[in-house]
């Protein structure tokens, strides 16, 4: 019997990950919006990404999301086999604003009725299509009309209307 004797005196192995670049992703700084908002989110490669998989799970380099509480979301990228992720993080403004331009109401003829809004908290402006800043206002239509009201506080905004509808003055008889 014949038996051959082998040493190995070395070895190596050689590792290639990918085949390219790795890509860079940002999604850019924390955004504050105003409850009811949506936005759109999107993520800036260098270089370009092969493939997007968001944490909402959609595969597209912009998302529009509306988030009903503080949300993080992040998104993985990958370019010829690498991988790089970011998170951003949506905060919902405290300062809702619930537009209120309050009743809809009737006013004789000639008279008139004072406006007030609300919804908006402590520091919130009000803004009549009239024109008019502030509340109360006061009214005199000279026939049915629709007063816009814009309450804006911080960033967040919100509209209601009111309606005056006026009434001919009776005549007597």
């Amino acid at each position: 019997v014949f038996v051959d004797v082998v040493f190995l005196n070395s070895w190596y192995i050689t590792f290639i990950a990918g085949g390219g670049t790795p890509p860079l992703v940002d999604l850019g700084p924390d955004l504050t919006i105003c409850p009811g908002q949506s936005i759109v989110i999107t993520a800036t490669v260098v270089p370009a990404a092969t493939s997007y998989l968001w944490s909402t799970g959609e595969s597209t380099p912009s998302i529009t999301v509306a988030p009903v509480i503080n949300t993080t979301y992040y998104i993985t990228v990958t370019n010829n086999g690498c991988i790089d992720k970011d998170t951003i993080n949506i905060f919902i403004n405290p300062n809702a604003v619930n537009a209120n331009a309050g009743p809809d109401t009737n006013v004789c003829q000639g008279g008139s009725v004072s406006l007030t809004g609300s919804g908006g908290g402590p520091l919130a402006t009000y803004n009549w299509s009239t024109g008019h800043n502030g509340q109360p206002i006061s009214v005199n239509p000279g026939s049915t009309t629709n007063y816009p009201l814009t309450v804006t506080d911080g960033a967040c905004t919100g509209t209601a209307q009111v309606t005056i509808t006026v009434v001919p003055t009776p005549l007597a008889a």
